[in-house]
């Protein structure tokens, strides 16, 4: 099992309010910006499909080939 550290609320706060400066930007987006955006997503997330396979693995506990159909977005 790993240990993480724990986390401020004044650090969840900022996390908060950039989030929601994110989501105003992303509403104001067009469909095809939004798209854009989601093919780069899905390419960072083929690329590191290894380390975010174990990142799952160690946070839910799933057997790793779990974890990598997971992340294959299938």
């Amino acid at each position: 099992m790993q240990n993480f550290e724990e986390v401020n609320p004044e650090t969840i706060d900022s996390a908060i309010d950039l989030l929601k400066d994110k989501i105003d930007a992303w509403y104001n987006k067009s469909c095809s910006e939004r798209a854009t955006s989601l093919h780069v997503i899905a390419d960072q997330v083929r690329f590191k499909s290894d380390e975010l396979s174990k990142l799952i693995t160690l946070e839910v506990d799933k057997l790793l080939a779990q974890s990598y159909a997971e992340v294959a977005l299938r």
